[in-house]
């Protein structure tokens, strides 16, 4: 399955991603869709996937905790981030660190926090997002390359290193008491 994380609120741009695996013969027939958090799928919803060709069973919205998000990590082909802007963007990285290649939109602070580790397309062409996700999902060596880098990336974010690094400044100024 490929993996969508969050509300689907049209910033979000879960319609483009939908889109993407609806126009490749390859993706739709050997991928469902997993949609985590954001709610119940709505009519409206339905009635969209299924505007696009996709059977009920081809999409499921899944509620949870985090235990359950760190499952659909590990066992996800890829997880997609189709944004079309984003403060931060913590869910690739969260991806990262439990070894589910990214496939992100290249817009706003998206392609500095992730550095290689992810491939990434413009959200607003959904002929590159389906060829992205291909690129990914069909080709081992580049899903493999993927996974390890989205390690070494999301380490660098780790709370670990965030607290070194807060020490550090802390260590720049002196104090008076």
């Amino acid at each position: 399955y490929l993996l969508y994380v969050g509300t689907r609120n049209e910033y979000k741009n879960y319609k483009n991603f939908a889109k993407a695996i609806a126009i490749s013969k390859k993706l739709k027939k050997n991928f469902n869709l997993v949609f985590f958090g954001g709610g119940r799928l709505t009519q409206h919803e339905m009635n969209f996937f299924h505007s696009l060709g996709f059977n009920y069973s081809d999409i499921s919205q899944i509620s949870g905790d985090d235990n359950d998000l760190i499952y659909l990590y590990k066992n996800a082909s890829a997880f997609i981030y189709p944004s079309f802007y984003e403060g931060f963007g913590s869910s690739p990285l969260e991806a990262m660190s439990h070894g589910c290649p990214v496939i992100s939109s290249n817009t706003s602070c998206l392609p500095e926090i992730q550095g290689d580790a992810s491939e990434k397309f413009d959200p607003n062409n959904i002929e590159e997002i389906a060829n992205q996700i291909e690129s990914v999902v069909f080709f081992k060596d580049r899903r493999e390359k993927l996974i390890l880098f989205g390690y070494k990336q999301a380490e660098k974010y780790s709370w670990n290193n965030c607290a070194l690094q807060t020490l550090e400044i802390y260590k720049k100024f002196k104090f008076k008491s």
